[in-house]
């Protein structure tokens, strides 16, 4: 993936910061109607019973500490090995719960656990509203200020050209009952399982396009991009609501660029100064600390 020069990136982020206040939403999300206010709630899916590592425990650590939910649920459909980043995830959480992922969308079957985790953040926001939040997304900002946006669902931005643009999935904040999800999911009718991000990026993207009014597309919470310097890093971790680290796990170049400049230690001392700060005690605490440990030393 190619980096965007530091400099551009750095005036960038200068320009959003200007248009988007410190959690505020855009004026055109504030134009029509108020939508039902987006509960302080987060629902995590982890499909499939792997392993958890100890970044995306992290990841859960700072929701727990960074966003502070009133509810935290984790849900599994297939239960992992008894492991000590699993017993984390749980103690992190406020409920683990067993559910059932969808085998079938309109007839056809879902190929992927990653596109029925796709489809159970759906369902899971539809009815209850809240969060979502991927496991390789860390929360460095309260969400409170996007939460109060009149917009019934948003999502990330990711700009690539004029004409090239997706509406991310890694993390959604929703009303219930919201209905840009339901004509979200009514789009599966269409679902391309050969086409990785067609119905949980792109699709979206067309659909925001066309009803803008229904949705909020934000780059303060969409994927992290690839920055040539440590500066633009840097900058990006200050201004993001949420550092969503696509391919921290299994691509190269991410992961070389997170040691290299820092990234993944700089995360962690954010998330444990949040842990700190907010006098938790507990195995929660005792979780999140142990994951920074582990980061710390994996990402030296």
């Amino acid at each position: 993936m190619r980096a965007v020069d530091a400099r551009m990136a750095l005036v960038l982020q200068l320009v959003l910061a200007a248009v988007l206040p410190d959690d505020a939403c855009l004026p055109a999300a504030n134009s029509r109607a108020a939508a039902p206010p987006i509960p302080n709630a987060v629902h995590q899916p982890w499909l499939g019973g792997a392993d958890l590592r100890w970044e995306q425990v992290l990841a859960m650590a700072s929701v727990r500490y960074v966003m502070r939910p009133e509810h935290f649920t984790l849900y599994y459909d297939v239960r992992p090995r008894d492991t000590p980043a699993w017993r984390c995830a749980c103690a992190l959480a406020d409920a683990c719960v067993r559910t059932p992922s969808r085998a079938t969308i309109f007839g056809q079957r879902v190929a992927y656990a990653q596109h029925r985790s796709d489809l159970m953040r759906l369902d899971l926001l539809e009815a209850h509203g809240g969060v979502y939040v991927d496991h390789d997304s860390f929360v460095l900002r309260p969400l409170d200020g996007l939460r109060a946006c009149s917009a019934g669902v948003i999502g990330g931005l990711e700009h690539f050209s004029r004409e090239e643009v997706k509406f991310n999935n890694g993390v959604l904040l929703a009303a219930a009952n919201a209905s840009f999800l339901r004509v979200w999911r009514e789009s599966y009718r269409d679902y391309r399982p050969n086409e990785w991000d067609w119905n949980s990026c792109r699709v979206p993207a067309a659909l925001w396009r066309a009803s803008p009014g229904l949705a909020l597309a934000l780059p303060t919470i969409a994927p992290l991009p690839r920055f040539a310097e440590r500066a633009a890093y840097d900058a990006h971790l200050a201004w993001a609501h949420v550092v969503h680290a696509t391919g921290l796990l299994n691509a190269p170049w991410r992961q070389a660029d997170m040691r290299a400049y820092g990234v993944m230690r700089a995360i962690a001392a954010r998330i444990l100064a949040a842990v700190h700060g907010g006098r938790a005690s507990g195995d929660a605490r005792r979780c999140a600390e142990v994951a920074v440990r582990r980061v710390n030393s994996t990402w030296r």
